[in-house]
């Protein structure tokens, strides 16, 4: 009897569906990645011939390999929705060896890839002179793993904000490994707001043309692991201060672990590696700076609280005054507004 229980259940079950493997290019059926992206189903591989690809792709299914044939693969000068090269929807996806290049949009952060799903991992890929390199929105059951890539040349700025390299919203993980940035304009390189970021054995550097402000801003409630990396301040940064900076508005930080990092100060005066704005302790081992560089500071912390609370106390106030008209609330949001 058990045996034809066992049979039948074996006959109901679900029949897994079999990835495919989609190919790409100017001699293929599906001549854009964008064609490829229409047809994707989860579980997909898709394939690109290398060659130049103005055009752009919307991925919304899951557990998606998409990926270079071999080196090559360019994605150039067009973004999709007034976002991205690519727009990731889709969740679990693996991206490797793909140039994203020269993208722009109107509101001033187009991206290579923007990440909307939940997990993303890159390797060896690309992203050459885009307003922002890989722009991630909050996923917080996500994570987003950088490997083996370069950041070449990117970063904007508009009147109300700056833009850099890699920027990531509320996410559970943040890892960077074996990656190279340089040449970022204006905003700050990397910025995290993750849980927990981890970036070993990379290089952020300004180099002789690069602007950014910070190499690396954590604005997560998280913990930090940098170990092994080489971190430059050129001569145009737009911040001589600090490399580094921890700030934690959405919580208490966890373990901040700073370990056998290298510091260049090419800004011609004396810098902090680190400005720590939490309340958490950094352990600092084997870090290397020159003489006259500081390695660890809360410079500016104070500073950063007073104008946080005058802003929150500016944001309550306007609540209460449209709640209950008061005219001394309206009095004092004319004085709070020159905060």
């Amino acid at each position: 009897m058990w045996m034809r229980c066992l049979a039948l259940l074996l006959l109901l079950a679900p029949i897994p569906a079999h990835a495919r493997q989609l190919d790409v290019g100017p001699d293929r059926e599906l001549k854009a990645p964008s064609a490829a992206a229409q047809i994707a189903a989860d579980g997909d591989v898709i394939r690109i011939d290398p060659g130049e690809y103005f055009d752009c792709a919307f991925w919304r299914a899951n557990r998606l390999t998409i990926e270079g044939a071999a080196d090559g693969v360019v994605m150039t000068d067009v973004s999709c929705a007034g976002k991205a090269s690519f727009v990731v929807d889709g969740s679990d996806i693996t991206i490797r060896r793909i140039t994203f290049t020269r993208v722009r949009v109107g509101d001033g952060n187009g991206a290579g890839i923007r990440a909307e799903g939940r997990g993303i991992v890159v390797e060896n890929s690309r992203f050459i002179n885009n307003q922002v390199g890989l722009l991630a929105a909050d996923m917080p059951d996500g994570s987003i793993v950088i490997r083996d890539s370069e950041f070449i040349d990117n970063g904007a700025c508009n009147a109300r904000t700056c833009v850099g390299a890699l920027l990531t919203g509320a996410a559970m993980r943040l890892e960077v490994t074996h990656s190279h940035f340089t040449d970022t304009r204006g905003g700050h390189q990397i910025v995290s707001a993750a849980d927990a970021m981890v970036m070993t054995d990379n290089t952020v550097e300004d180099g002789p043309q690069g602007s950014s402000s910070y190499l690396v801003l954590h604005a997560g409630p998280g913990s930090v692991l940098l170990q092994g990396n080489t971190l430059e301040k050129g001569p145009n940064t737009t911040n001589r201060r600090a490399a580094v900076l921890l700030d934690a508005p959405r919580g208490d930080q966890g373990s901040l672990v700073f370990r056998a990092n290298r510091f260049i100060n090419d800004t011609g005066s004396s810098a902090s590696f680190i400005v720590n704005w939490t309340s958490g302790n950094p352990v600092l081992e084997g870090n290397k700076l020159a003489a006259g560089d500081t390695e660890l500071t809360s410079w500016g912390l104070w500073r950063h609280r007073a104008i946080g609370f005058a802003l929150q106390t500016k944001d309550d106030l306007r609540h209460l005054a449209g709640r209950w008209g008061h005219p001394a609330f309206d009095a004092l949001l004319k004085l709070k507004s020159r905060l």
